[in-house]
């Protein structure tokens, strides 16, 4: 499952579905609403926020006790992460784990990710054929709106 900030979720552009806290709901409905984004009836004030689900498309909707409906919707199932930034990893393995779960790593040079079932460098497009020894030069990268990202 491909993780994403609440801001990179509301500014995405893509259909996205996330299972949701009412923390999480009301951090999603805050950064949606910064986005310039409504609700579909068009209000932008944050509530509902004890829905299970949130279909994030050009407007914000919910879903609650639905879990064949969200399980069978299309779009694309995130997990929710803060908008902090993201630490360096503590070992070779949490790397490792990351770029399987679907994410990116950044090095000072180039970002490293799955791509038609290949790590490859996202600049060049060449593969990589080391592993991450160097794990501290290595930090989590969130793709960002434009570029090749999860959102294009």
């Amino acid at each position: 499952m491909i993780k994403m900030t609440y801001t990179e979720a509301a500014t995405c552009g893509m259909n996205l579905k996330v299972r949701v806290t009412p923390e999480k709901s009301e951090k999603m409905q805050l950064a949606w609403f910064a986005a310039g984004k409504t609700w579909q009836g068009g209000r932008s004030i944050v509530t509902e926020t004890g829905m299970e689900y949130l279909y994030l498309d050009k407007t914000l909707s919910f879903g609650h006790d639905f879990i064949e409906s969200f399980n069978n919707n299309e779009a694309e199932e995130i997990e929710l992460i803060d908008d902090t930034p993201q630490p360096n990893f503590a070992s070779q393995q949490e790397v490792c784990l990351w770029v399987a779960q679907g994410n990116q790593v950044k090095s000072k040079d180039d970002i490293v990710a799955f791509k038609n079932g290949m790590l490859v460098f996202l600049k060049s497009g060449h593969v990589y054929q080391w592993n991450f020894e160097d794990y501290q030069n290595w930090q989590k990268h969130t793709p960002k709106l434009f570029g090749w990202s999860h959102c294009s």
